[in-house]
């Protein structure tokens, strides 16, 4: 495994360690039961891409990498300013739908790439997949 093996596993940690940083700053403003039930889900699918991510780069002798401060308080910020008014399970389902949406895309560029060893491939291909359940368990609170 060679650098660009690094770098992907460094961005799937990023994707997971933002879907779960987006979860737990949403998470305390659900009410509904289920809704929260299929959080702790997220967060748990989350738990596990980002230990299996820290396990590979740890036996490359490599370090995981947060996302940037400032795109953390962005997110947290934008969480905040978009459930300000509105906490309904349907828009909070809308938000998720829409990060997913995004993790998806960003892993798919770093799947796409014919360099990646087919490990690394696999764990980007399981955060994938978990984020289209996510989207589809999140569809029935729209």
């Amino acid at each position: 495994m060679g650098n660009i093996d690094k770098k992907t596993l460094k961005n799937i940690y990023q994707a997971s360690k933002m879907g779960l940083d987006s979860v737990e700053y949403i998470y305390p403003k659900v009410e509904d039961k289920e809704l929260k039930k299929d959080l702790d889900e997220y967060k748990r699918k989350y738990h596990d891409i980002i230990g299996e991510t820290r396990y590979r780069l740890d036996l490359m002798k490599s370090e995981p990498e947060d996302y940037s401060p400032m795109v953390k308080v962005m997110l947290w910020t934008g969480i905040q300013t978009q459930t300000m008014m509105d906490t309904s399970s349907s828009h909070i389902a809308e938000l998720l739908i829409k990060g997913s949406s995004k993790g998806i895309v960003e892993m798919t560029k770093d799947v796409n790439n014919d360099l990646v060893d087919e490990n690394v491939r696999k764990i980007a291909n399981t955060l994938i997949h978990y984020e289209k359940e996510n989207i589809d368990k999140m569809k029935k609170y729209l």
